[in-house]
């Protein structure tokens, strides 16, 4: 070669290529039975078991791997007609060249590009284009005049363009809601009456599961013609109720509101705090509704119903029971309903079992069991919030509570669980001392409350009952320091005289009473 000349190809012509092009051809069969296809099948068990493709997919892929090889099989040992084995071949092929493309779109998008969160209907777009372009090569190896086919079917383009307008307008549908992004996988929506979760976005349908659990597809088409409503993470409802005339409505208000917002609801949540409002004066009762913030699209209808009992309970310890059929009112009286208080012989014999109030002669329980209020809580309902003022402690008739204590960190951890005879809040009633810990309902409880002023009188009149109940106080927080200290006997004493006194003196402080402080000091002193 001189130098500065220029590379020389050889000149291969086509009829050199022609004899080597045929070969290749001819071994077509081959290479689809032991090369091409099992690839592709191993490819889509990989696809379908670490990348998550659609079993049904899978299913399409092996399906054509396993036609095209018997295709190829026949077309390879010539059965049929002469004409035949060539045919059979190119149609083999053509399904292999399906079944390729729809593994390498899923390789493609799903394992190379997966990061990048490309939009899905982009491999739909490829899986549809590969398809056209395979059927146009199929009639081109078989010998038809693609060119001339396209070129003189505008006819035939048109006809069937008006047969699939509604699979175009789906298509169409799908691309602008894939572009736009407005409905997400995982949004809850209502359209064309249907409510549910959405699935999957492909570009002929959206998939949305019902709260029901039925699978519900809408054409895309339908979803840009019709309104769409996204329903929020926090979704505001209304639950109404009715009550009489009766009733203070301001007082209904303030209890509901308190019932709602004095522990969490499962469904409900706590910011925007529930709201009651006054809706209307009907003819024979008054329309209330509470506004709540639902956070579980698709389960309304517990929150409601957890809601409804949560109101049910505030109305029923106001002595305002609700009222679902207001024709009843004409003919019960308000006492009727809402008194499921305990008889008279249940309430002496529940006091005479506290050990606070042991002291406490017969005309002394019979003069205070009256003036206990009977309440009723809610499974999950809060009685007691530890840090809150009181001056009332309470008696469990029925049902159980546990006892919540928060630290300084914020944790929280359950202590004990109280039970019916089991009674609590007896510091705040005695001392006015805030509530030291937090007691919930953990499921109906039936309890009674005792305030301060129903105790006034007694602690006025007789020292006694003073001095044996912050006896009985102490011994109680003794105990368990006891247990948690470890001390003998002796020490033991100690402190309860030493608790006695002092609670003997705060109660003196809280009553305000001085003659019960002249008549009990002498006695705690000594």
């Amino acid at each position: 070669m001189r130098p500065g000349a220029g590379i020389v190809f050889p000149r291969i012509s086509f009829i050199e290529l022609k004899p080597q092009i045929e070969t290749i051809s001819d071994r077509v069969p081959q290479v689809l039975l032991f090369y091409i296809l099992p690839l592709l099948c191993a490819l889509a068990l990989l696809l379908g078991r670490y990348s998550g493709l659609d079993i049904r997919r899978v299913r399409m892929i092996w399906f054509c791997c396993i036609l095209s090889a018997l295709l190829a099989l026949a077309g390879h040992y010539g059965v049929g007609s002469p004409g035949a084995p060539s045919w059979l071949t190119e149609i083999a092929r053509t399904l292999a060249e399906i079944a390729a493309i729809q593994v390498l779109v899923p390789i493609f998008f799903q394992v190379m590009l997966r990061r990048l969160r490309l939009p899905r209907f982009l491999g739909d777009i490829l899986v549809v284009m590969g398809y056209a372009a395979v059927l146009l090569s199929l009639l081109s190896r078989l010998g038809a005049n693609v060119t001339g086919l396209i070129a003189t079917s505008a006819v035939a383009t048109a006809v069937i363009g008006l047969s699939l307008q509604d699979m175009l307008g789906n298509l169409a549908g799908g691309l602008v809601l894939e572009l736009e992004r407005a409905i997400q996988v995982g949004d809850w929506i209502e359209a064309d009456g249907v409510t549910g979760s959405v699935n999957h976005v492909s570009l002929r349908h959206t998939s949305i599961q019902s709260p029901d659990g039925d699978t519900v597809l809408i054409p895309n088409s339908l979803l840009t013609r019709t309104p769409v409503t996204r329903i929020a993470a926090n979704h505001r409802t209304t639950v109404s109720f009715i009550l009489s005339y009766r009733r203070n409505p301001s007082r209904v208000i303030e209890a509901v509101e308190h019932a709602l917002s004095a522990s969490p609801i499962d469904g409900v949540s706590p910011h925007p705090k529930p709201k009651c409002l006054l809706l209307g004066f009907q003819r024979d009762h008054i329309e209330y509704g509470v506004q709540i913030w639902l956070t579980k699209p698709g389960h309304e209808q517990a929150a409601s119903s957890a809601t409804l009992t949560r109101i049910y309970f505030a109305l029923a310890r106001i002595g305002s029971p609700m009222r679902p059929i207001p024709q009843v009112l004409d003919v019960h009286t308000e006492q009727n309903l809402a008194d499921t208080r305990p008889e008279a012989p249940d309430l002496i014999a529940a006091l005479q079992q506290i050990p606070l109030f042991r002291t406490l002669n017969d005309e002394e329980i019979s003069r205070l069991a009256p003036r206990l209020k009977h309440l009723s809580f809610a499974p999950g309902e809060m009685i007691l919030r530890q840090g809150d003022d009181g001056e009332s402690m309470f008696l469990i008739l029925q049902g159980r509570a546990g006892v919540l204590l928060t630290n300084t960190a914020g944790l929280t951890e359950q202590v004990a669980t109280l039970q019916a005879g089991d009674f609590f809040g007896e510091m705040s009633l005695l001392t006015g001392e805030k509530r030291s810990a937090t007691v919930t309902g953990q499921s109906l409880v039936e309890c009674l409350r005792l305030d301060k002023a129903d105790l006034y009188d007694m602690l006025s009149s007789r020292a006694e009952i003073a001095e044996d109940m912050s006896l009985v106080i102490a011994e109680r927080q003794v105990e368990l320091a006891a247990l948690r200290d470890k001390l003998d006997q002796e020490s033991s004493l100690l402190r309860v005289q030493e608790a006695r006194t002092h609670l003997l003196e705060r109660i003196c402080n809280f009553f305000g009473i001085e003659s019960l402080r002249s008549r009990i000091s002498p006695v705690s002193k000594s």
